[in-house]
């Protein structure tokens, strides 16, 4: 590939990609079949400003946020991920392009999570998708972990901080063993309370936030497992 001048046919592979090449990439591709067929996405530009990325990537904007598309590897696929604020609505591959490009039209457009799993089925979503789009997430997320065999060893302490009518309204989740519950799922900034296992004892910690505010709550969270850990 010569300075200035960019070989499609060495970062794409021509075998499933023939028509990317023609057109100039990825982005190129999606506008041009878009408005082929009348179809309006907005701005839609690639995830990198250099290198492969600008011809393999390509990105586009909803009010619930960003669309986001990469190519498959081996085979002719176009991933899809309908993106959120801290989260994932959902996502897919398929061959088609046109099909991907209507998915993402009915998406800016609102359709619900269930309008898009029916008329796209390549995509797909989990049932905390769908509590968000409902608005419960935070009462969902907790069933979820309390039902989940990959948290049996401490569903013990899940039920016993969702008993608390201050901590079931924080957000939980697990990350390395350490039990985080946000104020805000939607916010990093709003703080949250670590809880930490060490052997058979738990470390309560407040993150970020308000300071005041989750001082309490975490004094809560420590009082709940010291009298019932202890």
């Amino acid at each position: 590939m010569s300075e200035g001048v960019v070989n499609l046919s060495e970062i794409l592979d021509a075998r499933y990609y023939a028509d990317l090449i023609e057109c100039g990439g990825l982005v190129a591709s999606i506008v041009h079949v878009s408005n082929l067929n009348g179809i309006d996405l907005g701005e839609v530009g690639p995830q990198a400003r250099s290198g492969e990325g600008m011809f393999k990537t390509a990105n586009a904007n909803s009010r619930r946020g960003r669309m986001s598309v990469l190519l498959g590897l081996g085979r002719r696929s176009f991933s899809l991920t309908l993106e959120g604020r801290e989260f994932v609505w959902a996502s897919g591959g398929t061959p088609d392009l046109l099909i991907l490009i209507s998915a993402m039209d009915s998406w800016r457009k609102g359709a619900s999570l269930r309008e898009i799993g029916t008329e796209f089925p390549f995509l797909q979503y989990g049932r905390i998708s769908q509590a968000h789009e409902d608005g419960d997430a935070v009462e969902v997320q907790w069933r979820i972990l309390a039902e989940s065999e990959r948290f049996r060893e401490h569903f013990h302490l899940i039920r016993l901080l969702q008993s608390d009518v201050r901590l079931r309204e924080l957000f939980p989740s697990f990350s390395h063993e350490t039990l985080r519950l946000a104020v805000d799922c939607y916010d990093r900034c709003a703080g949250e309370i670590l809880i930490e296992r060490h052997g058979e004892k738990y470390l309560v910690s407040a993150s970020g936030g308000e300071t005041a505010s989750l001082a309490i709550l975490a004094n809560a969270a420590q009082s709940l497992i010291f009298h019932n850990f202890s």
